[in-house]
């Protein structure tokens, strides 16, 4: 088990190395703004920042999550897989849309 430290929350979301980071995202809605839409990594809605600890991804639409976007920490959290614990930012909408 991997915790999850949202910036900007007290609260600890714990996920697993074959859970998506979204789901355990999407348990603590009420504590900060996480949005999803397809949970395939096409729509981009549930873009984050992964500030601290390491991932792996999944498949991610380009059009919304490039190579050079990753390698900073932004991806989408339904295709994001934790490796260790996470300290994560969750985007402003109108920063989850545009690279």
């Amino acid at each position: 088990m991997y915790k999850i430290k949202v910036l900007g929350s007290d609260l600890l979301q714990t996920t697993t190395s074959n859970e998506p980071i979204l789901n355990a995202l999407i348990k603590g809605r009420k504590e900060y703004p996480i949005s999803s839409g397809c949970k395939k990594g096409g729509c981009g809605i549930c873009k984050v920042r992964v500030i601290d600890g390491s991932f792996d991804t999944g498949n991610m639409s380009a059009s919304h999550v490039n190579n050079d976007l990753v390698e900073n920490g932004i991806v989408l959290a339904c295709q994001t897989f934790a490796c260790s614990d996470l300290t994560v930012e969750i985007l402003p909408i109108n920063k989850r849309r545009m690279g």
